[in-house]
């Protein structure tokens, strides 16, 4: 596979929306009557505004959609549909955020065929409307420009000053290789004495006292603490980046009693081990070792990766001298299943480990 294969072609829509839909494939009335019905139960999501004033937005659609057919054919292509369904190359944090977070189809571009498929550098209907014409671009035409970038799609589009790549798939026989999933946000969740929240800016001078400042606490951890709470700022910027990573869900750990930050959770699907898997960490302030909060907490964790992310099983290691978080492991039911090299505070000193599992019910 080269290069321009491996891209990946994403589609966005609302939770309430069935993915890979495309509303002018509706006959006239039913289309005026979702759109209408979506606008009205939706009016704060973006992606609906447009739906208000539905007789604008189906005209426009209509020239846009005739536009990009009769000149992808001019072009060579040969569309199955009239109608095509819209991707885009890679992630768009602009349309995730547009259709409210929803549902992301993820498809390779690697065995499209050319007769089936194109593409606009930007929203083809914005540009129509305020332009009055657009590129279209074969698959070969795209090749060629994003060889110059190395096809470093983001280095293209700011060299272009556009937001994404739009893709036009005209043809359905595709579909049955998309991968499809439900974007879930990092979400509250409480037990008797805790609040696990979303990380926030508002937290790094407490995360910085409550625990990366502190070398007891990083001993066996796989970061090393800091005395520059910089390093606190840009650990904080990352983990709110990854709100939206289905597969990184981290958690401030809040007391009810004080309000106080007392330490942090995490599960993540963990790629770069040899055999990639559900993984967790977690820590606590030194003040509150011995608490129970650590147990109390990930009890929680567990409940929502089985029930809400459909985990089944969890892996995970810890320093075999970190008798605190085996035994964390044991009460939360891990078995240990074989002994590892482990890595400590940032990778400074390697002990034994043990490699633990956890398997649902």
């Amino acid at each position: 596979m080269n290069k321009m294969g491996e891209l990946i072609l994403k589609n966005y829509c609302h939770p309430d929306c069935k993915p890979l839909m495309n509303i002018m494939r509706l006959n006239k009335e039913d289309a005026f009557s979702l759109a209408y019905e979506m606008a009205k139960k939706h009016p704060d999501t973006q992606a609906f505004y447009r739906f208000a004033d539905f007789e604008n937005y189906y005209s426009l659609r209509c020239r846009q959609d005739e536009f990009l057919y009769k000149r992808f054919i001019e072009l060579g292509g040969k569309p199955e549909e009239t109608h095509p369904l819209s991707f885009t190359i890679g992630d768009s944090e602009y349309l995730k955020e547009w259709f409210g977070n929803g549902i992301e189809t993820r498809l390779t571009l690697d065995g499209i065929s050319q007769d089936h498929i194109s593409f606009t550098i930007g929203d083809s209907g914005a540009i129509i409307q305020n332009e009055g014409t657009v590129d279209v671009l074969t698959l070969s035409d795209l090749e060629a420009q994003l060889e110059e970038y190395d096809y470093d799609v983001l280095k293209f589009l700011e060299k272009h000053n556009r937001k994404y790549i739009e893709v036009q798939l005209w043809s359905d026989r595709y579909i049955s290789n998309c991968r499809v999933e439900t974007i879930v946000e990092t979400p509250l969740l409480e037990t008797d004495r805790l609040i696990l929240r979303q990380i926030c800016k508002e937290d790094v001078e407490e995360i910085f006292s409550c625990w990366m400042s502190d070398i007891e606490v990083s001993k066996y951890m796989w970061w090393k603490a800091s005395d520059d709470i910089k390093d606190v700022e840009e650990f904080v910027d990352f983990e709110i980046n990854q709100i939206n990573n289905n597969k990184w869900f981290r958690w401030i750990i809040q007391s009810k009693e004080t309000m106080k930050i007392v330490g942090t959770c995490l599960i993540y699907w963990n790629d770069e081990d040899t055999d990639p898997h559900w993984d967790i960490s977690y820590n606590l302030g030194r003040k509150y070792w011995g608490s129970g909060f650590v147990t109390e907490a990930m009890r929680e964790v567990l409940d929502f990766s089985h029930n809400d992310l459909g985990v089944n099983e969890i892996i995970t290691s810890c320093a075999k001298e970190n008798e605190a978080s085996a035994n964390v492991l044991k009460k939360l039911g891990f078995v240990s299943i074989k002994e590892i090299p482990y890595e400590c505070s940032g990778g400074e000193f390697v002990t034994e480990g043990i490699c633990c599992r956890y398997v649902f019910e």
